[in-house]
């Protein structure tokens, strides 16, 4: 007897585990799941850090067209036999550019169209981001749903199997129809358990979507329907309602007449 007492602990321990994890599973909905996106995913925050990146170069540009002032104050002390002597002096230095063959006004123009890039850079990432949680949450709602409906599956192909199994063996049904039950309710519970996976590999999906380094159980909340009004959902910074590659792309031609 005492031999059974460990591996029944053993199990016991395991279900309580596995209980504590189903439990814990913290339920994200798809406003939350942007804003951690916005905060963690780390291709959002390497396209804003080139932004930062592109503005202070520009500013870096831009000052050298500025006057540079600068101030000086000197102090000098001298003694003598009898007399001590203190002396001041300030000074006041400006410097302005003038001209340096236009080099200066290129690089600025150079760094204001290098700011454009990154941000347009920006939201095609922030765009790319977003459709790609969206797709995550999607097939996460999906999964969990169709757990639900296999299981619901698996519970009447039981039903039948045990319904056609009585009927057997009363003589009142013949050895195919058993087989066939038994057929199905095999790949109902098969079913079950791929589904189970897929919930698994769509929560791993939705963590990695919404910049997680570590993976816990999550669960999506909301549902499949669609509305004709437009949805007003959070957005990331600097995401626009229209994905900037949606829209036609025109490069600006420059023509020169010549007389």
């Amino acid at each position: 007897m005492k031999r059974y007492i460990l591996p029944l602990a053993i199990v016991f321990f395991l279900s309580c585990c596995f209980l504590n994890a189903v439990g814990a599973e913290e339920a994200l909905t798809w406003e939350a799941c942007v804003q951690e996106a916005k905060k963690n995913h780390p291709d959002l925050i390497s396209a804003e850090a080139v932004v930062h990146q592109a503005q202070a170069n520009q500013a870096i540009a831009t000052s050298n067209i500025l006057p540079h002032v600068s101030t000086e104050v000197r102090q000098s002390t001298s003694k003598a036999a009898t007399k001590r002597s203190d002396t001041y002096s300030y000074g006041v230095t400006a410097q302005q550019l003038l001209f340096d063959g236009l080099k200066t006004p290129f690089d600025i123009a150079a760094a204001a169209k290098n700011v454009k890039s990154a941000r347009y850079n920006y939201e095609v990432t922030s765009a790319d981001i977003r459709l790609r949680l969206r797709t995550a949450f999607i097939e996460l709602l999906k999964a969990q749903e169709s757990v639900t409906i296999r299981e619901d599956i698996a519970t009447r192909r039981k039903q039948n199997a045990d319904l056609v199994q009585l009927l057997y063996d009363g003589g009142r049904e013949h050895k195919g129809s058993l087989l066939t039950a038994q057929a199905n309710l095999a790949q109902a519970e098969f079913d079950v358990s791929q589904a189970n996976r897929n919930i698994i590999l769509a929560q791993r999906q939705l963590t990695k979507e919404i910049g997680r380094m570590e993976l816990k159980p999550i669960k999506a909340t909301g549902d499949l329907t669609w509305s004709r009004q437009p949805a007003r959902d959070p957005i990331l910074k600097l995401w626009r309602p229209a994905p900037p590659f949606s829209r036609p792309w025109q490069p600006q031609k420059r023509h020169q007449s010549l007389t």
